[in-house]
């Protein structure tokens, strides 16, 4: 016989309630319901658990590229950090480099010294030459104008200073962008209030109307300029290197004569000059042409290119120490061509600068046109005099000079020097290595 649990188990397989009666068919819908909401809730959770699976790996992704960016991020940064010390050591090197020898700060008044070319600060130069000058005997008296006469030495090497120092520019502005990144704590303070003068080596050298009493003393000296281009005419062969050659005309340039336009155009070595006293007749001056060159200057002797600029520039009157004190540049079409802050000084301090072209963004500068040769004086080995004589000549005879005003909003000149119309040579062609050829052939033969 069954008994009641087997029946009421045979009655749970087939789906029916184990137990007959209104409250065992309730109770058994119930857990049918409450079953199926059971499994209904089992499955949300299935695919709840699979989205958060795929979350999880995308987050993990995200995370691992993250970490890479971050590893990338940390070696830029130590890449950086390197090239941040290099170019830290770099602008020390050049902090160091600018500093003046002397005070060893920033110098805010720059100043280059010539011919070695060192570059101090100028209370440093003016209390160096003041106190500096060498020794004076217990008898000998002081006098006012020892800093004048005596011999001065550069700081740092003990050259021989003949002449004023020149201002740095350049290093000027790297100065100044020095103390424009540091801050006012860092910056160099210097009390410059007591060194600002008209003329800032006053007393200490020659101003520059004492300077120009020198130019009449090459100017009078003629027959050593005819001496001197009569050997080269006659023994070409005897010559040294650094020769002047014979063709070629310069009646424009090499005169340091303020006074007689003969002696101007005789020591420029011209011989069919035209002179107002000998024929009654004004002058016309037009602008000059090219010329080819006058002096024989083998490139490797100077290590420089055939095309160098400056190569041009010897060749054609200037000397080497000419060509490193003044920015001096050849051009073939204009020829010659000085670059100046005056025309009225060779040389003028910061002072005479006017503030409102620093605040402009730009400075007056003026280009003085030579032509295409000139003559220095053998004594005069750095241009300086000739210089000198070609300012006091655009003062003294401004009808051979042609001013016009370039409208550059400084009040920058361009200067021409004119020559007497009938001494203008026309030359067959302006290629200058035609010319250089031509005569080095003829120095072979010779």
């Amino acid at each position: 016989p069954v008994s009641e649990m087997e029946k009421g188990g045979f009655a749970l397989a087939e789906g029916k309630p184990p137990f007959a009666g209104p409250i065992a068919s309730a109770n058994w819908e119930h857990m049918q319901r409450e079953v199926e909401h059971l499994r209904r809730t089992v499955q949300e959770f299935h695919k709840v658990s699979r989205k958060q699976a795929k979350r999880i790996e995308e987050l993990s992704s995200q995370a691992t590229s993250h970490h890479k960016a971050i590893q990338d991020k940390e070696q830029e940064v130590v890449s950086l950090r390197e090239k941040c010390s290099k170019i830290e050591k770099h602008l020390s090197s050049v902090e160091s480099a600018v500093q003046c020898q002397i005070c060893m700060d920033l110098p805010e008044r720059p100043f280059t010294l010539s011919p070695c070319g060192h570059v101090l600060c100028l209370l440093c130069l003016q209390e160096w030459f003041k106190t500096s000058l060498g020794p004076v005997d217990d008898d000998d008296e002081v006098d006012a104008d020892d800093a004048l006469t005596r011999d001065k030495t550069c700081p740092s090497c003990r050259t021989v200073v003949k002449h004023r120092p020149c201002p740095a520019f350049m290093v000027k502005e790297v100065v100044s962008t020095f103390a424009k990144g540091a801050s006012s704590s860092q910056t160099p303070q210097v009390d410059v209030t007591d060194s600002i003068d008209d003329d800032p080596w006053a007393g200490i050298f020659p101003n520059s109307d004492d300077e120009e009493c020198d130019i009449d003393d090459f100017s009078d000296d003629e027959d050593d300029f005819g001496i001197d281009f009569s050997w080269m005419a006659t023994d070409r062969g005897t010559a040294p290197e650094f020769s002047t050659w014979t063709y070629g005309t310069d009646s424009d340039d090499g005169a340091y004569s303020e006074d007689d336009d003969n002696d101007q155009d005789d020591a420029a070595g011209s011989e069919g000059s035209i002179s107002e006293e000998e024929y009654g007749q004004p002058i016309t001056y037009v602008e000059p042409k090219w010329e080819p060159p006058t002096v024989h200057v083998e490139p490797t002797s100077y290590h420089l290119e055939a095309n160098d600029s400056a190569l041009s520039l010897l060749r054609r009157g200037c000397t080497w120490d000419m060509v490193q004190n003044f920015h001096i540049r050849y051009s073939h079409r204009q020829g010659i061509i000085v670059s100046l802050r005056s025309i009225d000084d060779l040389y003028i301090s910061d002072d005479d600068f006017n503030s409102s072209d620093e605040e402009a963004g730009g400075e007056c500068v003026h280009h003085i046109y030579l032509g295409w040769t000139i003559s220095l004086d053998e004594e005069d080995v750095d241009g300086e005099v000739y210089m000198h004589s070609v300012l006091a000549d655009i003062k003294d005879s401004p009808e051979r000079w042609r001013l016009l005003p370039r409208y550059d909003g400084h009040g920058s000149m361009d200067v021409t020097r004119l020559v007497p119309a009938e001494s203008r040579e026309d030359y067959s062609t302006t290629d200058t290595e035609n010319y250089l050829e031509h005569e080095e052939r003829e120095l072979d033969i010779d």
